[in-house]
């Protein structure tokens, strides 16, 4: 007997949803001082094994929900099927480089870049010098990355999957600096 037949056995007042999702009212939203759910706001996902209300916002391992709902489902079975997930890999052909105006953070301590004070600092007090150096974390001063922290992200190869930019400047302090230089 399939998962999905039973979780309709379980569940008979709810409604499959595309190819891996079942839908019932969310006797959850109840508990958290929300009305009474009418709209099929919880939908289990019987394919990747977990459940989640878009309502309340409540996520749950399909198999801790089984048992929270007290169905006759055996939830142990669906614990062993939903533990191992298949990890997720970045095709060859995706594999990035830095941006070309990356200063690795090593370099940063040469005065040539006028915002090389606010990148270590936004650094120290957000990953840490220490942990920055092992990461290879660096700072775009131009182009399409300006004033950004670059972080790398690595595959088990050591090899550059994709990186993360963030800025080292919020608006405030945008237009501090704009008003400083007298634009």
């Amino acid at each position: 007997m399939s998962l999905l037949y039973q979780i309709q056995e379980a569940f008979p007042d709810g409604k499959t949803v595309g190819n891996e999702w079942y839908n019932i009212n969310c006797f959850i939203c109840e508990t958290k001082g929300l009305t009474r759910d009418t709209k099929y706001h919880l939908g289990l996902n019987y394919e990747q094994g977990y459940v989640h209300c878009f309502r309340c916002r409540t996520s749950h391992k399909l198999a801790y929900f089984l048992k929270l709902a007290d169905t006759d489902i055996n939830s142990d079975d669906l614990a062993t099927t939903f533990a191992e997930k298949p990890s997720i890999r970045v095709s060859r052909e995706l594999v990035i480089n830095f941006p070309k105006e990356f200063i690795n953070i090593v370099d940063l301590f040469d005065s040539r870049y006028p915002s090389y004070l606010d990148a270590l600092n936004y650094i120290d007090k957000r990953i840490g010098i220490e942990l920055a150096l092992k990461l290879n974390v660096g700072f775009c001063n131009i182009s399409d990355y300006a004033n950004r922290i670059v972080i790398p992200m690595f595959d088990e190869d050591d090899t550059i999957e994709y990186f993360v930019a963030r800025a080292i400047y919020t608006l405030p302090e945008i237009e501090d600096l704009y008003y400083l230089i007298g634009m």
